[in-house]
């Protein structure tokens, strides 16, 4: 019954804990070590802990109700033990105490995670690609955190390049995420004494699309490690759904597609093609241009010739904006891919099956990749999926991500995706 009564205050500290804001310095935040290890070897017991308790309840003792709290968090939920883990740069980073404080250097990665993980409140600052989502000068983007994570919209905003480290220790976080190449982590955390974690990279091949190494690690950093593995679960049960239809389609019946970059360092035409596989092969298709690009990430340029010569039975143009860099019009009556009679020489402008899909602005959503699989999927084969609803099934998918329902609605109409009478 002691031991029980113990553990109920224990408990009551930690919501009391994770109910008020925190003036947590920044020295506190980050000493090697975890509050109230009073034996600092690094493995909080029991005694430790009560002993830190019972002083503090009546007011007596060296600890504040950061470090009771954080210990109570600490031996609940971790063992009493440091918590370790590995940064997308291969980095050992070890956690000491929760993590209540992040500004996000990450580009979208952080902004995007922490939305799907319920764990916004935990975002301090944010990066100078939050424009692209909350600025009224760029409403002609789509993206779900504009209407899932408002909270985030006037957060300070840090240069993800050449942050101001004067900014970062004013605002006195707990953890920094960084962005591959673009910051050196070590050197940040270096400066401010603030412990700095890679939490996204550029991912080179493979299905970029349905990577979910980052979600694994930012759910582990922020105590959310059963969310993120829920997560993943779920988009991972609707991939499997679909897929059980489109691996059964036979070879020759599959449909040759190419889908088009229209961003960052692409022509601004048809030759920037993606190259590596994920919702086009989810949903029955063959992309020609997989697998022929060396040491590229997602996309290179070919010549038309060679697009003349694969033959794509469809062309996808990848777009995150109204404003279309590339229309579907221009593919439509490019000269280069008629013959000398005007004619179109390959399938897809014969037919005339171009189509929008939404691009992955700064980063690649996986929920909005199973929403792609499932609306590639009828466009391809209008026959095997005439019973699908793409915009209802859209709706449910990222409803359940991100609480907010109408967003594949949303993101239809202002992309101009295909919609079904």
């Amino acid at each position: 019954m002691r031991t029980e009564r113990i553990l109920s205050i224990i408990l009551a500290l930690v919501l009391l804990a994770s109910a008020v804001p925190l003036a947590i310095t920044s020295a506190a935040a980050y000493e090697k070590k975890i509050p109230c290890d009073a034996g600092a070897n690094n493995e909080l017991t029991k005694e430790e802990l009560v002993n830190a308790i019972l002083p503090y309840m009546l007011g007596e003792g060296s600890y504040t109700l950061d470090d009771v709290g954080d210990a109570a968090w600490v031996y609940a939920y971790w063992d009493g033990k440091p918590k370790t883990i590995v940064d997308r740069r291969d980095r050992t980073v070890t956690l000491y105490r929760p993590v209540e404080r992040i500004v996000l250097l990450d580009l979208l990665t952080g902004m995007y995670i922490l939305t799907q993980l319920k764990a916004t409140d935990k975002v301090i600052a944010t990066n100078d690609c939050a424009k692209y989502i909350y600025d009224p000068s760029r409403s002609h983007y789509f993206c779900p955190l504009t209407s899932a994570a408002p909270e985030l919209k006037d957060l300070p905003r840090l240069g993800y390049k050449d942050p101001s480290l004067e900014s970062i220790l004013l605002l006195k976080p707990d953890v920094i995420f960084t962005y591959g190449s673009y910051i050196d982590p070590d050197s940040i955390q270096e400066a401010t004494g603030i412990l700095t974690v890679c939490s996204a990279i550029t991912t080179s091949g493979g299905e970029y699309e349905y990577n979910f190494e980052e979600h694994r690690l930012i759910g582990k950093i922020v105590d959310r490690e059963e969310e993120a593995e829920e997560l993943i679960s779920y988009l991972n049960e609707e991939l499997d759904e679909l897929t059980e239809i489109t691996s059964q389609i036979n070879e020759s019946e599959r449909v040759k597609v190419i889908v088009v970059s229209t961003g960052y360092r692409s022509t601004g035409d048809i030759r920037t093609v993606m190259c590596v596989p994920g919702s086009v092969e989810k949903a029955g298709g063959i992309n020609p241009a997989v697998g022929n690009a060396s040491g590229s990430f997602v996309s290179y340029v070919v010549s038309k010739e060679q697009i003349i010569e694969w033959n794509p039975d469809i062309i996808i143009i990848s777009t995150s904006s109204s404003k279309h860099k590339l229309t579907i019009e221009d593919v439509l009556s490019d000269p280069d891919l008629r013959d000398a009679e005007g004619q179109p020489v390959i399938n897809a402008i014969k037919n005339e099956r171009v189509y929008y899909k939404q691009g992955a602005m700064i980063y690649s959503d996986r929920a909005i990749a199973v929403c792609h699989a499932y609306y590639f999927a009828k466009l391809f084969y209008p026959d095997k999926f005439a019973e699908l609803n793409v915009e209802e099934k859209g709706n449910e998918i990222l409803k359940n991500v991100y609480g907010v329902d109408g967003l594949f609605t949303e993101m239809t109409e202002k992309l101009d995706l295909y919609k079904w009478e």
